[in-house]
């Protein structure tokens, strides 16, 4: 098995870190990392077991975490599928199949829904809550009945 160290250039000359396990056959999948997690441990291990089974697999660094640039209390949710398309287009598969953990899994989520070549996504623990993220916004910015209540 052979394995590849890219880096692959994103938004404001700022790269990204990736790894890419390569098999012989014609079948990729991609795994997204969680919010404070990185390319390593777990990951290389599930892209070895993906290459035992066919599969070219390829993990990343978003950018802020690991071995990518960038810093990551400003990566958005935006950035973060930014990070995902540019590894979709460097490695350029037919079809893939994406695996995203905790956030990754949003992620991967939202990165599907345009790419034709998204075959499949798994998940482990995807967030999937954005009504939550709205209502605390709405919070913290002074949007909600709770917070005007709260401020007389």
């Amino acid at each position: 098995m052979t394995e590849t160290e890219h880096r692959i250039a994103v938004a404001d000359g700022e790269t990204i870190a990736a790894v890419h396990h390569e098999a012989s056959g014609d079948d990729w999948i991609v795994f997204c990392h969680g919010f404070l997690s990185d390319k390593s441990g777990c990951y290389e291990r599930r892209c070895r077991r993906a290459v035992e089974h066919g599969y070219d697999a390829v993990r990343f660094d978003f950018r802020g975490c690991g071995d990518s640039d960038g810093r990551f209390v400003e990566q958005t949710l935006s950035d973060k599928l930014a990070d995902l398309r540019a590894v979709l287009e460097y490695v350029a598969p037919p079809s893939v199949v994406l695996f995203g953990s905790s956030f990754g899994g949003k992620v991967a989520f939202h990165a599907a829904v345009d790419d034709e070549r998204v075959a499949a996504v798994a998940t482990r623990a995807p967030v999937t809550y954005n009504r939550a993220f709205d209502e605390y916004r709405a919070i913290v910015e002074g949007e909600d009945e709770r917070s005007e209540s709260s401020n007389r």
